[in-house]
């Protein structure tokens, strides 16, 4: 989720593999336990956001589609997306996935954690006491606690809830 210069960095978490098979081995699962795998799921660029991003929606979405997901594509304004991402999301929203990117200009994971996985974040999703019980940790400490705790959150974040799906880090001078 941040590189590996941002303290909070967890060299230990490894990249989902790629492997279309053991997708459609778990879609077949889920579809066994009565989950209706045939939802559309809408997948939603940010137009302008870096370049070539419809292009990169376009083959992700066809990567899921191979596998048996229901996905269509829509671009959205950045003013229409933040209306997605932001806090409190549209009641009729509806299963969604979006493309979307952030910064952390100040070099520490205490400004990714808060606004994008915190339950009150204004672009979180996500409602875990766990997870909100390490940001705070991480957010009152200093030094080698502050790190741990915000590497344990980022753990919980890419291993048990898999919250995002990490592409690129995009390089950006200013």
């Amino acid at each position: 989720i941040v590189v590996s210069f941002i303290d909070g960095y967890n060299p230990d978490i490894e990249p989902w593999p790629y492997d279309p098979e053991e997708a459609k081995k778990l879609l077949a699962e889920a579809k066994a336990d009565g989950v209706a795998v045939d939802t559309e799921i809408t997948i939603y660029s940010n137009m302008g956001l870096y370049p070539n991003i419809n292009d990169v929606m376009t083959a992700m979405a066809q990567m899921w589609r191979a596998v048996g997901f229901n996905i269509k594509e829509a671009v959205a304004e950045r003013s229409q997306m933040l209306s997605m991402i932001n806090n409190p999301q549209p009641a009729d929203l509806g299963p969604s996935l979006f493309m979307n990117s952030h910064d952390n200009a100040s070099g520490d994971a205490g400004g990714t954690l808060p606004y994008k996985y915190y339950s009150t974040g204004s672009q979180s999703f996500l409602r875990s006491p766990e997870l909100d019980a390490l940001i705070e940790k991480g957010a009152a400490s200093t030094g080698e606690e502050r790190t741990k705790a915000f590497q344990e959150a980022f753990k919980m974040i890419s291993q048990d809830i898999v919250a995002d799906i990490p592409l690129v880090h995009l390089t950006a001078y200013a």
